[in-house]
C-alpha cells in the first residue's frame, strides 16, 4: 500500500490544504472499492503546523537525580599474588633441660 501517490486531475498530494476539513482514504483492490476510512491527525503534527517556526527552543532544566540501583553480584576471585620476602629470624629459644646421666659406657664399635 502506498499513500501519497494519488491520481488527481486537479493537483498533487503535496498541494492539499489539510486545514479545510475532514479527509478520507478510499481503498480499492483491482478497481473494486473495499473500504473508506477517515484520516486522523497526529496531535504533534497539528502543533507543528501552528508554531510557524522550526527553530528549537532552549533546553529545559535537568531532572532530579534517580535512585541508586541494586548492588551487583560479587565478581570472581583474583589471581594469587607473588610470594613475599622471608621475614626476620626470631630470637633464640631458652636452653633445654639437662638429660639423664648416662652409664659412662660407650660402644667401641
Amino acid at each position: 500500500m502506498v499513500l501519497g501517490r494519488v491520481w488527481s486531475p486537479s493537483g498533487s498530494f503535496a498541494t492539499i490544504d489539510w486545514s479545510t476539513g475532514e479527509f478520507f482514504v478510499r481503498t480499492s483492490l483491482n478497481g473494486d472499492e473495499v473500504g473508506t476510512s477517515r484520516m486522523l491527525s497526529v496531535p504533534y503534527a497539528l502543533f507543528a503546523a501552528e508554531t510557524g517556526s522550526s527553530t528549537p527552543g532552549p533546553q529545559g532544566p535537568a531532572g532530579p537525580q534517580g535512585n541508586n540501583g541494586p548492588v551487583g553480584p560479587t565478581g570472581p576471585a583474583g589471581a594469587t599474588g607473588p610470594q613475599g620476602n622471608a621475614g626476620p629470624s626470631g630470637p633464640t629459644g631458652p636452653q633445654g633441660a639437662t638429660g639423664t646421666a648416662g652409664t659412662g659406657v660407650t660402644s667401641g664399635r
